[in-house]
């Protein structure tokens, strides 16, 4: 595992982040939870900022993983030396990062990346052909939705929507501890102004739910 820190900076993000919990858990396999982490907040960077429960959110984190990656956010924050985003400016920039995010996948499956006007990728949500059979809700419609009752625009919301790994789980969840600093407000009171007041087409949402403090979004 260590024979690919030589010559370490022809590394992508997902080795090098497969390399670093490798250290922390080494009868783990890391890779696929090094892509999970990646998917869910796109640059190593937001990983090392996250909150512990966002990062125990992600498939295959822990009460282990989380806190060791907290650490490590917090030495980079202070030695100054945490990573940007990624940047797509120009078509060599998509061509390398589709190829990137291509290589080593078996199956079928659809990404949509959410950019800043400058090129910087946000976030980015996935659909295998593992869940083709659960329909694609329209995103916009719940932010939309959602921004009506908080004081944010939908744009800033989109990107908190989830897509859960387990069906059960339903088809998008809405996390609202996330939201808890930026509104000055508990998530669960949060949770709590979303139920009581949230109007959608019931022709696209057939039910919505609350677990904890995450809505979750259940389509026709």
């Amino acid at each position: 595992m260590y024979a690919k820190l030589v010559g370490g900076e022809n590394l992508y993000d997902h080795e090098i982040l497969e390399i670093l919990l490798y250290s922390a858990c080494p009868r783990v396999n890391t890779n696929p939870i090094a892509h999970n982490l990646l998917d869910r907040f796109c640059s190593l960077s937001e990983i090392f900022k996250a909150d512990i429960e966002e990062l125990k959110r992600v498939d295959g984190v822990g009460d282990g993983i989380a806190n060791f990656l907290k650490i490590v956010g917090l030495c980079s924050e202070r030695a100054g030396k945490a990573e940007g985003f990624a940047r797509l400016e120009t078509f060599g920039d998509c061509k390398k990062f589709v190829s990137m995010r291509l290589r080593g996948k078996t199956e079928e499956f659809i990404e949509l990346y959410f950019l800043e006007k400058s090129g910087r990728i946000i976030r980015i949500l996935t659909r295998t052909s593992g869940s083709r059979n659960r329909a694609f809700v329209n995103l916009e419609e719940i932010a939309k939705s959602i921004s009506k009752i908080i004081n944010l625009s939908y744009e800033e919301l989109i990107i908190n929507i989830e897509i859960p790994k387990d069906e059960k789980q339903g088809d998008y969840a809405f996390p609202c501890f996330r939201l808890a600093k930026e509104l000055k407000k508990a998530p669960q009171q949060i949770a709590n102004e979303i139920g009581e007041k949230i109007e959608i087409d019931k022709n696209i949402i057939d039910k919505i739910e609350v677990m904890r403090r995450i809505y979750k979004f259940l389509s026709k």
